[in-house]
């Protein structure tokens, strides 16, 4: 039996895009789980499929829905594409310290709090004069959070009498909003030494892809500088453009994220290999990186990092029609406790981070 491909589709229209550009899309949707390796729509495919969000981004704001966090998904989704500052070509440096005074390692919390804010706000006008804010893409950003919301919820993938405070109830942890951001993006930039080539040989630090691009923060970024720290940091992302001046791939929005943040919500296999009594080594091949943990403990992170993907797994695959409600009541309870503690780790070790960039 024939089975209609993507690539026929996509060859009838009127300038179809090229072979290496389908053959991208669809192998990132199959990573993400969207199709088969055959390109049938799985159940999650056919969810993302009603949104109108890039996949990976829909796949994040999904599990921050899942988490209690889905405004802050919602507009870290839309965050990646919209500007929010007048002449920002001109103010990159004032817009970097106006972000920096909401949130000092996220440009995507620092604008979801932007937003609130200005929600909240008596004179919206006044609040956009005071930071030289767009109040047009401001009111856009909040048509749209409002559009996505309804989306996701005709998916049916929650609960059509859902609680609103369910679905934002850790709204105020900024880690988990980073977190669910990876865990769709799924991209991660280090900054690690290198050998300089120009001018006097050195052992420099440099940013770098996970692929090993390299990659340059944009000025207006509250991480812009991070290589200047000259530590071993890690970042998660969602778009950029790569410059033939720079050679390298500029990101206009980042978010610091802690090792063990990339543990718990990166894809991907991680195998573990114990060093000693004291520390085992646990290596995540996707992003070519190597994280040293307590070996006491190593076992109990990769149980909560199972424990979330298999949450993330069946809020994704339960059918809501031929649900038991005690079993809908019992999960949720579970997964209520399961966040906590894992809110929790996140903000305990993201504090070193935020101290560290007190110094910045």
């Amino acid at each position: 039996m024939y089975v209609y491909r993507v690539e026929d589709f996509l060859s009838q229209l009127p300038e179809p895009p090229s072979d290496k550009a389908v053959r991208f899309a669809v192998n990132d949707l199959v990573d993400l789980g969207a199709l088969t390796h055959n390109q049938k729509l799985t159940r999650l495919g056919a969810i993302l499929s009603r949104v109108s969000i890039h996949p990976r981004l829909c796949f994040s704001v999904l599990n921050a829905a899942f988490i209690g966090n889905i405004i802050a998904g919602v507009r870290t989704a839309l965050a990646t594409e919209q500007e929010f500052f007048e002449d920002s070509g001109d103010r990159r440096n004032v817009i970097r310290e106006i972000k920096r005074s909401y949130n000092k390692t996220s440009d995507y919390s620092a604008l979801y709090h932007i937003m609130q804010e200005y929600e909240m706000s008596h004179d919206k006008e006044e609040f956009c004069t005071k930071y030289g804010l767009r109040r047009s893409s401001l009111n856009y950003i909040k048509a749209l959070t409002n559009q996505y919301l309804q989306q996701i919820l005709s998916t049916g993938v929650i609960e059509a009498a859902v609680d609103a405070s369910d679905l934002n109830r850790f709204s105020d942890i900024d880690e988990l909003a980073s977190a669910a951001l990876l865990s769709g993006s799924n991209k991660l930039l280090v900054t690690k030494k290198h050998m300089k080539t120009k001018g006097k040989l050195a052992a420099v630090y440099g940013l770098f892809t996970s692929k090993g691009e390299r990659a340059h923060i944009a000025s207006d970024s509250v991480n812009h500088g991070i290589i200047k720290k000259n530590t071993s940091q890690l970042l998660t992302y969602f778009g950029g453009h790569h410059s033939i001046e720079r050679r390298a791939l500029v990101v206009y929005k980042s978010t610091l994220v802690s090792p063990i943040t990339v543990i718990l919500f990166a894809m991907g296999d991680i195998n573990k290999m114990e060093i000693n009594n004291d520390v085992t080594e646990l290596d995540i091949p996707r992003h070519k990186l190597k994280i040293e943990v307590p070996t006491s403990q190593v076992d109990a992170i990769l149980k909560a990092r199972e424990m979330l993907w298999k949450t993330f797994q069946y809020y994704i695959e339960r059918d809501l029609k031929t649900s038991d409600f005690d079993d809908l009541t019992e999960i949720s309870r579970f997964k209520i406790r399961l966040v906590k503690s894992i809110g929790r780790i996140l903000v305990e070790a993201n504090d070193a981070l935020d101290k560290d960039c007190l110094n910045k």
